[in-house]
């Protein structure tokens, strides 16, 4: 199954496309328009998830103009930190 790479602020997850309703191409991180799921993703887990744990996420995408939202387990793919944004974690480290 495909998925999409979502950056929460805190965490990195993957959300399944059947859950993004005709997301946009993705072009260059400057310009790229982000599917209406990337904008609304939120993780409900604490700031101690590892990179293989799955959190509990509320994703919310549109499906014509009425906004849906589903809570979904998705894998936690990076960390961020505050301290430093690039630094990653995995399980077992």
């Amino acid at each position: 199954m495909q998925h999409v790479t979502v950056d929460t602020g805190s965490a990195v997850l993957a959300i399944p496309m059947p859950l993004i309703r005709n997301p946009e191409p993705i072009r260059s991180q400057k310009d790229q328009p982000q599917p209406a799921a990337t904008r609304c993703v939120t993780c409900s887990s604490s700031g101690n998830m590892l990179v293989g744990d799955w959190v509990w996420a509320a994703v919310s995408f549109f499906d014509g103009n009425a906004p849906r939202g589903t809570a979904q387990r998705l894998p936690v793919l990076g960390v961020r930190y505050a301290c430093s944004p690039k630094q990653e974690r995995r399980r077992g480290e």
